[in-house]
């Protein structure tokens, strides 16, 4: 089952521009999203909004006291229900506080602050995360996807350059090209594969890396990954 979002502002435009970024977050990160309600009005829908697992995104514009009450209830009874308020004016926001919020998402609305305010609510969607069984020299190891960089093939395994380190699994990249979501992930050459938001910058042929390494391309697949990464810096508003 997935984390759920509810997104409730005044604004159609920025609530269809926070859906988009709560998808392209979904795809970084490989969380599992099972539904997106964006409210067409300004009341907060709370029937919507029920249990763990559930983040609400609202506009202190669209509070009322009454809606405060409840959410307060709800917050009591879930202790993974995650609220991110956002607003454009401190007196507002103020208010809106007496919902206790994760965070706070001021105006105006960017891909960085969607992110910021996400990570704060950890708790709520840690579950949604996709991960990996993968063997590891006698046993086994569990990775999540979203902490995977890059991964590069040594002979018939495979070093997965995550969040914590690099981790040897006794697994051909071949095989973890079946398990790895494509975006973000994609093969740049043979030895390669790499996750999209860990790629600085592309120079040439060659992948500069976030962390400083450079990962040369093939030939064939310049063009390709030029065309993912530019779609995937449209998606966040960057480039």
């Amino acid at each position: 089952m997935g984390i759920k979002f509810t997104i409730c502002v005044a604004n159609r435009q920025e609530s269809e521009q926070i859906a988009a970024f709560l998808q392209a977050w979904a795809e970084e990160n490989c969380i599992d999203i099972h539904t997106i309600e964006a409210a067409q009005d300004s009341v907060c829908p709370l029937e919507t909004v029920a249990g763990d697992g559930w983040i609400l995104l609202t506009d202190s514009t669209v509070l009322q006291q009454k809606t405060l009450g409840i959410l307060a209830d709800i917050q009591r009874e879930n202790e993974n229900f995650g609220i991110l308020l956002i607003s454009d004016s401190q007196d507002f926001a103020i208010d809106g506080y007496q919902c206790h919020p994760d965070a706070l998402i001021e105006k105006p609305i960017c891909w960085e602050k969607i992110c910021a305010a996400l990570d704060r609510c950890f708790r709520c969607w840690k579950k949604g995360q996709q991960w990996l069984n993968l063997p590891f020299q006698h046993r086994r190891v569990r990775v999540p996807l979203g902490q995977i960089h890059y991964v590069e093939a040594v002979g018939r395994n495979s070093i997965l350059y995550c969040t914590g380190g690099a981790i040897q699994v006794n697994c051909s990249l071949g095989i973890l090209m079946e398990h790895l979501p494509q975006p973000p992930f994609l093969r740049c050459q043979k030895g390669f594969a790499v996750h999209l938001g860990a790629i600085q910058k592309i120079v040439g042929g060659e992948l500069v890396m976030k962390e400083g390494q450079i990962i040369s391309t093939a030939r064939g697949k310049l063009r390709q990954i030029r065309e993912s990464y530019q779609a995937y810096q449209r998606q966040r508003g960057e480039g």
